[in-house]
């Protein structure tokens, strides 16, 4: 059982063995991984290769192989390896997120560049074209094959975006952004709540802290008065 980790500081990928609690391997990159996708099983049955968005924008298709008894003697290597399968770069800024749909025929990706970019699946990943979103995307989400195996887009001012899945081919010989008519087929607008409840919580804390405060000055005023402390009148303020 493998899990992933990617080290933003050394800007490199590491594979664990989950249950054994070792380092299998890890492999460096000129730019920091920000997320990771593992690979379906009808397209990777053995469940070995992940796919690794990166800050610079670009994608990569890592395998995890085992080295042979000859490879690690002479490398002096663990038994496992990353190999790098493919690499693409779909993204001006940052990834995101990767969704890939139940068939296993369509990869979306999502960046910081405010865009949603979308691949064909074969042996290899093959462009489509990009849509642009109103901010950066905040996380992908494909609907079962059943309910028509449509793509919900969240982003982080609020916006959400159903698209439905691109077939057919698109002309990209000037440019890949894809005609939003017959692909895009719902848009919504969600408004945040989390700073007005915020302010309600401040201002109940507030309102607390003031009436304690005032039952404190009530409860002072009253021992003064049974012990005949007379309280001394606050000067006046001198007329200027």
């Amino acid at each position: 059982f493998y899990t992933l980790s990617l080290h933003d500081v050394f800007r490199s990928v590491h594979v664990y063995d989950y249950l054994a609690k070792t380092r299998l391997c890890e492999k460096k990159f000129n730019s920091s991984g920000t997320t990771a996708l593992w690979m379906p099983k009808v397209f990777d049955p053995d469940c070995s290769s992940v796919l690794i968005g990166f800050a610079d924008g670009v994608v990569r298709h890592l395998s995890i192989t085992k080295n042979s008894e000859a490879v690690q003697r002479q490398k002096k290597q663990s038994g496992m390896s990353i190999k790098l399968t493919q690499v693409f770069k779909p993204h001006l800024k940052a990834v995101t997120c990767m969704a890939i749909d139940g068939q296993g025929k369509v990869l979306a990706t999502g960046g910081e560049d405010c865009t949603v970019f979308f691949f064909t699946i074969d042996k290899i990943f093959h462009p489509i074209g990009f849509v642009e979103m109103p901010s950066v995307i905040a996380s992908l989400n494909w609907s079962p094959i059943a309910q028509g195996n449509k793509l919900l887009v969240c982003c982080k001012d609020g916006t959400v975006q159903e698209f439905a899945q691109p077939v057919g081919t698109y002309d990209t010989t000037k440019t890949f952004q894809l005609p939003l008519e017959g692909l895009m087929l719902n848009e919504y607008k969600f408004n945040t709540v989390k700073d007005k409840l915020l302010k309600e919580i401040e201002d109940a804390r507030k309102a607390k802290e003031e009436e304690e405060r005032l039952k404190k000055e009530a409860e002072e005023k009253a021992r003064k008065k049974r012990l005949g402390i007379e309280e001394e009148d606050e000067p006046e303020e001198k007329e200027k």
